[in-house]
């Protein structure tokens, strides 16, 4: 929907219009920027097995200053406490930030001998810096304050009692009164211009937000939510207005919703500007400082409530996710008696079965969807901001982690034992006539007289472990058990949210895959139709291993490159829809190491616009500006984000036409629970149309790929076009061309209105119509091209990391030219920086009629008019 500028939608923005508009538009104060390391007075200890000196050189030269205030240690005597004398140029409600030693180090704060404030264990860090093994530097915000001109002292006090051990680390402290996005050591402004030959540096910081040339804010609502909840309408997705729309958004955690206002209200315009339409929170809100398990963290509550509100200023929807079983560890009490005995502590599978469990949940979505909003609106579960409610990330008691006794004590398996014997007496009319229907098929840990049958691992239930005869009639039960389960859960939890909290959100049941996917994962779809969304997650990449590697990128790994797009039977972009349901993928990332990220853009828009797919929501933003390292899950590297304009706008405007259904498969349960499973789909068909399914019925249906997909050739055709042999796609639509892969070796690459040069190995090219018209006779085009990057120093040897590097991020120079079919009377063709102003090159004048357009080698963006 486009921004709609009715008298009454002006009242209402005038009233929640964005703080940094305005903020952008005055006179901000200077910057105050101190060394940790340089007190006036000090009781913190000389040297420390953290210290610079003792860290090394490479490692001093990532602090500011090359040198920090540590603490390590039990403390016998007074608190560790530094004193400074700090002058605030002009009187002004400053923020204060701290770069420092990750969570380590809780301490107080305060400003001329005033009141105490506390920066505890768990405050939002972002920006991480590794220094050595285990040790980083992490930037914080610590909260705003207010000061008049003139000095100032500042105190800090480490928050450690008698003989209590407490590490710590301070490089620096800074006030601003300016959106501040962290960049390392660099003070605001400073830009590091390192940059290596063949390559050029991403260098930019929190620069107020002007008048960008590149702005896609306009295709979102003035404020989200305005005209009502987000619905379903059969299988896509609806504003409140009627306007069908597509999601294209990324995830948060909760560091980044934590952040200052300020920073978030410079998050949401530069996403809004970027093509993003909506957020998913991921993160808990459990207090995890209580001594009641399940208590809600009404400070986590406050931010999560203050981000939403940010995000619809800018348009933007938002979509909660506050249940991983990951996030919680079982606590060692009698009411959980079991866990003690286990090497596993997190609670796989409870929620679908654990009364106890089930409460905890529900108390966690009253807390955040009841409590009373101080930033002004209705409480998060009245709010139509909020798009979506996910009930469940990532758990399945189809998946590898149902193993009873293993993930899932026997103290607790008793419940879903007796549940089962009970469901088995509801089928067959007893345990003993299931146990005829089965022709024996006994198991030792059966107890049919305690009102117990054993639970088989979820092994048995796969091809390779399903067994035969009474056996395989006994794994069928289960199976139909275990479904029938999980629906129960999410029923009662869809029932909870609309009956009892008269939430409206859409409801998200589950997104996760299952131990083996044919006979399996239709059954875990089906039970997610007892709500409005199906969704899924999307992970590629290639061999990394070594301490870590599972979340982290750390020097000693060892890692290979994987490009997808010479594999697409591989991808995990191909999803079989239900038929009748919207489809999202809510993870969607090709983590690092891997110098080949850059085609996930394209290809997410191109590969989800033929599927028909409703959500792309890419995993995950770590902060407001780029990474300054590399980490596991990347957004902000600018092989990604920088190109979310073009890719956004393709799939969000529906320039690539939705292909033909290749395939509906009508599924009966009862054969579905007798392992038969989903049919084969050839993986190519993704890559033509939507795959269907259907659990009520319907028309089966099975297109002939015929020409449209060639395997000796290796390639698919259509408007998305693939060569896989060669690892080259290609989209050619009215309004949007483009290619993305190996594009050196590819020579030539013609499509409908114009041909691309490119002697890059790999790179990513779309030129796409800004102005809505055909590229043919449109008078506004962007040229959106990336490569690879690394961050500056980063260093490999036979696929070992031996060195990560830092900021700034590093971009290599495309080589590259558009050739236009027909001769086009450009009058300017501009180079504009990561954020879309124009200066980083002149104005270049064309001669009237010339076709062929050379990119800039130092820019993303390329704007003809």
């Amino acid at each position: 929907m486009l921004r709609n500028h009715t008298l009454l939608v002006l009242l209402v923005v005038s009233f929640l219009c964005s703080p940094l508009r305005a903020q952008t538009a005055r006179e901000t104060a200077p910057d105050v920027w101190w060394e940790a390391e340089q007190p006036d007075e000090t009781n913190f200890p000389d040297e420390t097995w953290i210290s610079a000196n003792a860290l090394g050189e490479q490692s001093a030269a990532l602090l500011s200053g090359g040198e920090w205030l540590t603490n390590a240690g039990p403390r016998h005597g007074p608190a560790a406490r530094a004193t400074y004398t700090i002058k605030a140029e002009q009187s002004a409600v400053y923020e204060l930030w701290v770069r420092k030693f990750w969570h380590h180090g809780a301490f107080r704060w305060r400003f001329d001998g005033g009141e105490w404030r506390t920066c505890d264990d768990e405050v939002g860090l972002v920006d991480s810096t590794p220094l050595a093994n285990h040790v980083s530097a992490d930037w914080a915000y610590l909260g705003d304050v207010r000061l008049a001109s003139g000095a100032h002292d500042f105190e800090l006090r480490l928050l450690a009692g008698r003989d209590q051990e407490l590490l710590a680390g301070f490089d620096c402290f800074l006030l601003t009164d300016r959106p501040f996005v962290p960049r390392g050591k660099w003070r605001p402004g400073v830009r590091g211009g390192r940059t290596i030959p063949g390559w050029w540096a991403v260098d930019t910081g929190a620069d107020p937000l002007g008048e960008s040339l590149l702005d896609l804010s306009y295709l979102n609502e003035d404020v989200a939510g305005m005209a009502g909840y987000v619905r379903r309408d059969g299988d896509a997705f609806v504003l409140g207005s009627g306007d069908s729309v597509r999601f294209w958004g990324v995830n948060v955690g909760m560091d980044v919703v934590r952040m200052s206002p300020r920073v978030v209200d410079y998050i949401a315009e530069r996403l809004a500007r970027s093509g993003v339409n909506l957020v998913r929170i991921h993160g808990s809100i459990a207090d995890e400082h209580s001594n009641e398990w399940g208590a809600v963290d009404a400070d986590t509550v406050d931010a999560v409530q203050r981000f939403v509100q940010s995000m619809a200023r800018a348009g933007i929807y938002t979509s909660l996710s506050i249940y991983f079983p990951l996030w919680f560890e079982v606590p060692d009490e009698e009411e959980w008696s079991g866990y003690a005995d286990l090497e596993n502590k997190h609670p796989f599978g409870l929620v679908f079965f654990d009364r106890r469990m089930q409460e905890l949940h529900r108390a966690w979505l009253r807390g955040l969807l009841e409590a009373k909003n101080p930033h002004g609106g209705a409480p998060l579960g009245r709010n139509p901001a909020i798009a979506m409610i996910e009930l469940v990330n990532e758990d399945s008691l189809l998946f590898w982690t149902f193993k009873p006794g293993e993930t899932i004590p026997a103290a607790r398996m008793q419940r879903l034992e007796q549940l089962f014997a009970s469901w088995l007496v509801e089928r067959h009319g007893s345990v003993a006539g299931a146990r005829k229907s089965w022709g024996s098929a006994d198991l030792a840990g059966d107890a049919p007289g305690d009102g117990r049958m054993q639970l088989m691992p979820i092994w048995n239930l796969t091809t390779d472990g399903l067994g035969q005869g009474p056996q395989r009639l006994r794994a069928s039960d289960q199976l139909r058990f275990l479904v029938a389960q999980q629906r129960e859960c999410f029923t009662g939890l869809r029932d909870f949210l609309r009956d009892t909290l008269q939430n409206k959100s859409l409801i998200v049941c589950g997104n996760w895959h299952t131990a083996d996917a044919r006979l399996l994962d239709p059954l875990e779809q089906y039970g997610y139709t007892v709500g409005d969304v199906i969704d899924g997650h999307a992970y590629f990449g290639g061999e990394h291993t070594g301490e870590g590697a599972s979340y982290s990128v750390r020097e000693g790994q060892h890692f290979t490159d994987r490009a997808g797009v010479l594999e697409p039977g591989a991808l995990p972009l191909r999803i079989a829809q239900v038929d009748g349901y919207p489809t999202i993928f809510s993870e969607l990332c090709w983590p690092n190491p891997n110098r080949f990220k850059a085609e996930l853009p394209l290809l997410a828009a191109a590969t989800a616009s033929v599927q028909g797919i409703d959500g792309m929501v890419f995993f995950a933003l770590g902060g407001a500006g780029w990474l300054n390292r590399p980490v596991k899950f990347p957004v902000a590297e600018p092989s990604i984000i920088a190109q979310f304009p073009g890719s956004a706008l393709l799939y969000r405007r529906g320039d690539l036409a939705q292909g033909p259904v290749t395939s509906h498969e009508a599924f009966d349960l009862d054969r579905l629970f007798d392992f038969e499973g989903a049919a084969n789909i050839d993986p190519l068909a993704f890559y033509v149309g939507p795959v269907l399914r259907s659990f009520v019925g319907g028309e089966e249906q099975r297109l002939d790929l015929g020409v449209r997909v060639d395997h000796e050739q290796k390639r698919v055709r259509g408007q998305l076009g693939w060569d896989f042999g060669q690892g080259v796609v290609t989209i050619d639509t009215p309004r949007a061309q483009g290619a993305v892969g190996f594009l050196g070796e590819a020579g030539e690459i013609e499509l409908g209105d114009l041909t691309i040069h490119c002697t890059n190995e790999f790179a990513s090219i779309l030129v796409i119509s800004l102005d809505g018209e055909p590229l043919a006779t449109s008078r506004r085009v962007l040229i959106q091209s990336a490569t690879e990057d690394q961050a500056y120093g980063w260093s490999v040897e036979d696929g070992v990391i031996r060195r990560l590097g830092g900021y700034p991020f590093l971009m290599r120079r495309i080589e590259a030219s558009v050739e236009f079919h027909e001769a086009t009377i450009w009058k300017r063709s501009r180079a504009l920086d990561p954020q879309g102003y124009p200066g980083a090159v002149r104005d270049v004048a064309r001669d009237g009629g010339e076709r062929r357009v050379k990119l800039d080698p130092h820019s993303f963006y390329m704007l003809l008019d």
